[in-house]
């Protein structure tokens, strides 16, 4: 007796050319997808790292924003924002304010731009609304304070003026972003590590709400970027 091993049935053709197609959809649609859709960057405003361009965010958002400002009636024509003595101030002289370059040596980004290591404190970039803790919403109107004064010729200059549109845009622009409304001081996340709390309950977050010191509204911020906080960049 003769013992033959058993296959399973072949399937009908019919089924086989269903699974061939299926296969074939399969493996092309990621390629279509990736072919017609439009690019996407990272969050952030490197201008580079080690002259490879990173991701530009922040000024793309710029560059958006002050072509919404042009089309206005009243402006639109002018080549630039008008400024005290009949000057025009062009988007160009905004951007100089804003992005870094990175050292992939010693991880330090560098640059006009608010990311730049020691130009303005970390907590300038998030807030956390769960704690009232963050700077961000300030640091956005302290700085949209200095470009008023410098467009109304109350202070400042040229420089203040774009880099107080440029600066106050880029705190804005943090605000809508998740992990920019998640921070805290380093020494509490450190803390919560250590004892394994990972959680912050209501009431935690209510009581940490209500010892938030009241700011003002119009603090300048002149503070350097060397506060220990957590934060994304």
């Amino acid at each position: 007796m003769v013992v033959r091993p058993m296959h399973s049935p072949r399937p009908p053709r019919c089924r086989r050319l269903l699974i061939r197609r299926v296969a074939g959809l399969a493996f092309l649609s990621p390629l279509v997808l990736f072919s017609t859709a439009p690019p996407a960057s990272p969050w952030g405003g490197f201008r580079g790292v080690a002259g490879i361009k990173i991701t530009d965010t922040h000024q793309q958002i710029l560059r958006a924003a002050y072509a919404l400002l042009m089309s206005d009636p009243r402006i639109r024509g002018l080549q630039g924002i008008p400024a005290p003595g009949g000057r025009i101030v062009p988007v160009e002289s905004i951007l100089q304010f804003e992005g870094v370059d990175g050292n992939p040596r010693t991880l330090t980004p560098y640059g006009p731009g608010p990311d730049a290591e020691g130009s303005t404190l970390y907590s300038c970039h998030w807030f956390n609304p769960a704690t009232g803790k963050g700077l961000g919403p300030q640091s956005a109107a302290d700085w949209y304070q200095r470009f008023l004064q410098s467009l109304l010729g109350l202070s400042g200059g040229d420089e203040e003026l774009c880099k107080g549109l440029a600066w106050s845009a880029h705190f804005l622009a943090d605000m809508f972003v998740p992990y920019h409304l998640v921070g805290m001081p380093a020494a509490e996340a450190l803390a919560r590590i250590a004892a394994g709390n990972f959680v912050l309950g209501p009431s935690e977050a209510a009581a940490g709400a209500r010892r938030s010191p009241d700011r003002g509204l119009l603090r300048p911020v002149f503070a350097r970027r060397s506060e220990p906080v957590a934060h994304g960049l």
